[in-house]
């Protein structure tokens, strides 16, 4: 990080934010509520300038470790057994590291650098850390207390980063370059990328990875190969999904067979009709209507006008289909793969609109407007953040998310997709993240 490619729908947010801020009240919020949902496994970890908590969905308080003010970036490991924070102690910026189950301290102290950003290895053993550098951004390894094992492995001007699923190399993308941190902290080059996207992303149980790349007509979205490129940075693709246009975010599946592809500009997706559902209210959501959708193959259709829309891609066949319209900004699988959550940005009313898809059917839910902290530090880089889970029960049956209240305060909602009601208020609080476990 720290490029975006959102700065449109961040703009129209700061605008809104403002304007509330001098009065007016957020459209189309929920008010804050008593609580009503059961506990349904892990915790969400709630942080800002009041400190951190840790809650379960029954707003149960399982901690409130001290761990200075300003806390921001508050990101579970990968089986939820710890979280990982960057805090303000006095003037010295720290990094933390709380045990997911107690809510108690592991271990703190001060950090080489402001981090701005935090993604766990799979297996827990280590901790990609973005902060400033002399150079832009600058890339540096921790260990699973929070200790800088490697520093400045990686600068550039922006970097974005992903962890290999099934086993520990990190795949790094900075500015246009594409290279590969091995467990030795080896630095090797893997070739130059189409600047069309910013987070690459591992295909689970293979050694590919999805980017854009340059071709002769445009920017094409491709499968490599990372071993082939290794002893040739210049190697063919694998697999070539067909054209974007624009810019794209990439989200694979947890079972790595589909994956989601947002397109962040204005166009509409051609010749496509589409029934969404709207669920609006506590009475009357409405009802869950298929999408009707035309499928179409990468090898007989062109893509030059889906920049604006939500498309399945099939990892094995290569069929893509659209799934939502809009100006999605962000887009996250459920753990089981099931259910994809996205935001999509409505620029008339300069709200967020939460949609789930399941299985054809599209639901959408409420309107929003995110807290400034969930908009600027997170929201602008939502395809570095979504690398991991982050909003998702673990059950898949409800998410979080940081928003302005009717009052006009920050505070973290849980949505439960399985009850007729309202999003609930859990906390007050800047944001929100849910452990995976």
């Amino acid at each position: 990080m720290r490029a975006t490619r959102l700065l449109g729908v961040v703009g129209a947010f700061v605008v809104l934010a403002a304007a509330c801020s001098s009065g007016g009240t957020p459209p189309a919020v929920v008010a804050a509520a008593p609580h009503s949902l059961t506990e349904t496994g892990g915790v969400v970890a709630t942080a800002g300038n009041n400190g951190l908590r840790l809650l379960r969905s029954d707003a149960t308080v399982v901690g409130s470790p001290d761990v200075g003010s300003a806390v921001t970036q508050p990101t579970w490991s990968r089986d939820g057994s710890k979280l990982i924070v960057s805090s303000l102690r006095g003037s010295v910026w720290q990094v933390s590291v709380i045990d997911g189950t107690s809510g108690e301290v592991i271990s703190s102290g001060s950090s080489v650098r402001p981090y701005f950003f935090f993604s766990w290895s799979h297996d827990g053993r280590r901790v990609a850390a973005l902060g400033p550098g002399t150079a832009g951004t600058t890339l540096d390894i921790l260990d699973a207390d929070g200790k800088v094992v490697a520093d400045s492995v990686v600068a550039g001007g922006s970097v974005y980063v992903a962890w290999e699923p099934d086993g520990s190399d990190l795949l790094i993308h900075t500015d246009n370059r594409l290279l590969l941190v091995e467990p030795d902290f080896t630095v090797s080059p893997l070739g130059t990328v189409d600047l069309g996207f910013l987070a690459p992303s591992w295909v689970p149980k293979t050694r590919n990875a999805l980017v854009l790349a340059d071709t002769a007509t445009g920017s094409d979205l491709v499968m490599i190969d990372i071993d082939k490129r290794l002893s040739d940075p210049s190697s063919d693709v694998t697999t070539d999904f067909g054209p974007t246009d624009g810019v794209v975010s990439v989200v694979v599946a947890p079972s790595g067979r589909t994956a989601a592809l947002l397109h962040i500009t204005s166009a509409s997706l051609p010749d496509q009709s589409q029934a969404i559902s709207t669920r609006r209210g506590t009475a009357a959501r409405g009802s869950d209507v298929p999408v009707a959708y035309a499928p179409r193959s990468v090898s007989t259709a062109a893509v030059d006008a889906t920049t604006a829309a939500v498309e399945q891609l099939d990892l094995s066949s290569g069929d893509r289909k659209p799934i939502l319209d809009g100006i999605p900004f962000w887009g996250e699988w459920s753990p089981d793969g099931e259910r994809l959550l996205v935001a999509t940005f409505d620029p008339a009313k300069g709200e967020g609109i939460w949609s789930v898809w399941e299985a054809d059917v599209v639901t959408t839910l409420n309107r929003w407007v995110p807290t400034p902290s969930f908009l600027q530090r997170y929201i602008a880089f939502a395809d570095q953040y979504v690398e991991q889970p982050r909003l998702w029960a673990p059950d898949g049956s409800a998410f979080t998310y940081a928003a302005r209240n009717a009052d006009n305060d920050d505070a973290v909602f849980i949505m439960d997709l399985d009850a007729s009601a309202d999003p609930i208020q859990l906390d007050a609080a800047a944001v929100g993240f849910w452990s995976p476990g």
